[in-house]
């Protein structure tokens, strides 16, 4: 007999007990810590001879091998003291709303959990029949929903034996996978001929750190293939037991992308492991491409989803690319919704590549991706981006206008809109300045429970007829700002924004993070993780911003890329600070002429905001023509971007005006002519502004140069990124241009890359001289 496999109850239940619909309406339930006191609420009321928490194992044989259950039951209450005869067994669920507002299949899971307990109890205890209560606790009422059940050991063992197989049969499936995947990963070699400079080290400290449990941070340029050297290692670390499941976390579409590409390379050598793409709900659901789908409010490819689902579980498992394209065609052939599909092979495949919000969103995370089940690494891409990203993930708004709209809508009920005008009086009655550390007590506590009532409301709205787009957005805020609250800390404070349109004064209340460094913490503690990125540096500013503590290793891997490669040049006579800008514009102007001059190619000029960005552009056009020049559009969906990177870097020559810091200036590899160069327009500091202040003082707080962590050092890694689109290659040669008179200050030539020799010039002659050297070199 093989030695027993642990499994728990929990996870049974969730695999093989739902059945139907996914629910139309997706609310998320109480937060850990309400469902905790909600639990013990109901549990002081229950007597002495009440006994919380009581866990619970039984074995269950299957051929040779052995499952060990395991569970923990809410409650037992005793009628005399420790007959475990004469007892119920009580499981809790806490909820907001009524119970005829929960959806039936959650309803179904939680009897199920309910039947395994009482099985495992009379399996224990050797006994015929047990009594047994199901309650539903309703947060915002403090109201009790009772079920009582008598259930006898011989049926609940066909309901067990059935549910157990039909687990074993897929779970024995993924034992036999793993264990293959792991055997194959112990022969994985690098899978091209020869490290890059770097790529080796960096696979080292990856899977040094991974075998001893601990984490690192990894700075390594730009360019030296990042993405391949944190894969290969940890699939050796797979092939030694060290390591169940890959978790890839990047920010952009790009790094996705790169992801799946490495994988490609480590399969080559027969390596099966099945990897899942996981895309946002709004870019996978068929439902979101056409309305037609959704009929009464629900979403077709929902209904009946738990039915359908394990069926095409098994052809999802026979597949070992999981990306939009494979899900979406399996979706369509057992007509699922494709996100929720996604969603439900999370804990059974070998990597997962998503955006980061996955495992830190508070929100929209993923409970199975961070759980200590199985053993993961983390490996976060361009982890210089999860400092903002974070930020926002931990922050919440309410807007007047948005609850005033809803409070006028007619098509709802009274009792919706009358809470709706309640939270829009409590909004509008909010101090006006535009940064208040905290609401008063009265003011927070009844704002929280007008959300929580108002969630209730619209739960019980969406069980008679189906929400408009309208409610479901207010909905989506509702939730965020309620889970916020229960987590919000010292770095957390209120903002109040002033709308004003026409005559109407409206306000948005936002409680906002000003540093998630311990929720990032948080959710990394259990498993070991490598953060790597083209700039990992200030060190101090990013293990303030990411929750790195001074245990994690730091490893600065050196440029491949000669100092001859580049021509990195900084405009003395240019003063690009808010008010000097006017008087910039020309010389700017000038400075884009001579580099196109000097040499047809394509270029990205990159400017701080859209307003100066227009300026230097209409001044171009307007002395030298538009021939050739592509201008970033202000709200580009991802078509357009692909679209104007597309068009340049297909183009034989051009310039393209775009905003430092976003998707045009990070993420996407320009190589060999794909770009001769990019001109940095300013020093990349973020606008001043009331939350940013807000975080300067909150950084000196706690001892730190508030203007340094802040602004200059994040307006430092627009900059450095941006200037990483040149050189990809050894091949490549190119223009790095940096248009600002601070740039020659030791506050920021401190942090230049080490393959950076800048040269001063002040006026287009110098310019022009410059130029002509490099490029006759190279």
């Amino acid at each position: 007999m093989s030695d027993a496999l642990a499994v728990s109850i929990t996870e049974v239940v969730a695999f093989t007990c739902q059945t139907g619909d996914i629910a139309a309406l997706h609310q998320r339930g109480p937060s850990a810590k309400e469902g905790i006191q909600a639990h013990q609420t109901v549990q002081k009321k229950r007597g002495k001879n009440y006994q919380s928490e009581v866990a619970i194992e039984a074995h269950w044989q299957v051929g040779e091998q052995t499952l060990l259950l395991r569970g923990r039951i809410d409650g037992v209450l005793f009628k005399s003291a420790d007959d475990h005869a004469s007892c119920e067994l009580e499981e809790i669920k806490s909820m907001y709303g009524k119970l005829e507002d929960q959806a039936e299949s959650s309803r179904a899971l939680h009897l199920a959990q309910l039947k395994f307990y009482a099985w495992m109890w009379m399996s224990k205890y050797q006994l015929s029949e047990i009594s047994a209560q199901l309650t539903h606790y309703d947060i915002n009422a403090r109201k009790e929903y009772n079920q009582s059940f008598q259930f006898e050991l011989e049926t609940l063992k066909e309901f067990v034996d059935e549910k157990l197989n039909q687990y074993w049969q897929w779970y024995s499936r993924v034992l036999e996978h793993r264990k293959q995947l792991q055997k194959n990963c112990q022969s994985l070699t690098f899978p091209f001929s020869e490290f890059r400079t770097g790529q080796r080290e960096m696979s080292v400290t990856i899977y040094h750190h991974i075998r001893e449990q601990k984490n690192c941070m990894i700075e390594a340029p730009t360019g030296i293939g990042k993405t391949v050297s944190a894969l290969f290692p940890s699939f050796k670390a797979v092939g030694e037991s060290l390591v169940e499941q890959v978790i890839f976390l990047t920010a952009k579409t790009s790094g996705r992308l790169a992801a799946f590409d490495g994988i490609q390379l480590i399969r080559q050598q027969g390596i099966k492991a099945k990897a899942l793409v996981l895309q946002a709900k709004e870019k996978a659901c068929f439902c979101s491409k056409d309305k037609a789908f959704i009929v009464e409010g629900q979403c077709c490819f929902q209904q009946g989803f738990y039915d359908r689902l394990p069926e095409a579980l098994v052809d999802c498992f026979q597949a070992d690319n999981l990306n939009e394209e494979a899900l979406s065609a399996i979706a369509k052939q057992y007509q699922l919704c494709p996100f929720e599909l996604s969603l439900k092979l999370v804990e059974w495949v070998d990597l997962v590549i998503a955006d980061y919000n996955y495992v830190f969103d508070p929100v929209s995370g993923l409970n199975n991706l961070t759980g200590d089940k199985s053993k993961k690494v983390f490996l976060i891409d361009e982890a210089h981006n999860l400092i903002d990203r974070s930020k926002d993930m931990y922050s919440a708004e309410l807007s007047q206008a948005s609850v005033e709209s809803l409070a006028e809508t007619k098509s709802v009920s009274v009792s919706l809109r009358q809470t709706a005008a309640k939270i829009a009086r409590l909004l509008d009655g909010i101090d006006d300045e535009s940064s208040v550390e905290q609401l008063s007590e009265e003011d927070e506590a009844l704002l929280v429970a007008l959300c929580r009532q108002h969630v209730s409301q619209i739960a019980h709205a969406a069980t008679k007829k189906p929400l408009t787009d309208e409610v479901v957005k207010w909905l989506k805020l509702l939730v965020r700002y309620l889970v916020i609250d229960e987590l919000a800390g010292e770095h957390h404070q209120y903002f109040v924004e002033q709308n004003v349109s026409g005559l109407l004064e409206q306000k948005t209340l936002r409680r906002r993070c000003l540093n998630a460094s311990e929720y990032i913490a948080q959710h990394l503690a259990n498993h070991s993780h490598a953060m790597f990125s083209g700039t990992l540096g200030p060190d101090r500013f990013f293990r303030q911003s990411l929750g790195i503590d001074d245990e994690t290793a730091r490893v600065n891997l050196p440029s491949p890329f000669s100092t001859q490669q580049s021509c990195v040049l900084i405009a003395r006579h240019i003063d690009t600070r808010y008010r000097q800008r006017p008087f910039s514009v020309g010389a700017i102007v000038d400075c884009i002429l001579e580099v196109k001059q000097a040499k047809l190619g394509k270029y990205l000029v990159c400017f701080p905001s859209y307003v100066f960005m227009q300026q230097v552009y209409e001044l171009f056009v307007e002395k030298h023509g538009d021939k050739d020049l592509w201008l970033q559009e202000r709200d580009a969906n991802d078509q357009s971007k692909a679209e104007f990177i597309r068009s340049l870097s297909e183009a034989e020559q051009g310039i393209g005006f775009v905003i430092m810091g976003g998707s045009y200036t990070e993420g996407i590899d320009f190589k060999g002519d794909a770009l001769h160069g990019v001109l940095i327009v300013g020093t990349g500091l973020p606008q001043i502004e009331p939350i940013r202040d807000a975080i300067k003082m909150d950084f000196e707080q706690q001892g730190f140069n508030g203007f340094d962590m802040a602004y200059r050092f994040p307006g430092l890694q627009r900059v450095l990124q941006t200037a990483g689109r040149v050189i990809r290659t050894e091949e490549d040669r190119g223009l790095i241009l940096l248009l600002d008179q601070r740039f020659m200050s030791a506050d920021y030539r401190r942090y230049f890359p080490s393959q950076w020799q800048p040269q001063l010039f002040s006026e287009a002659m110098q310019l022009r001289q410059h130029l002509e050297h490099f490029w006759q070199q190279n």
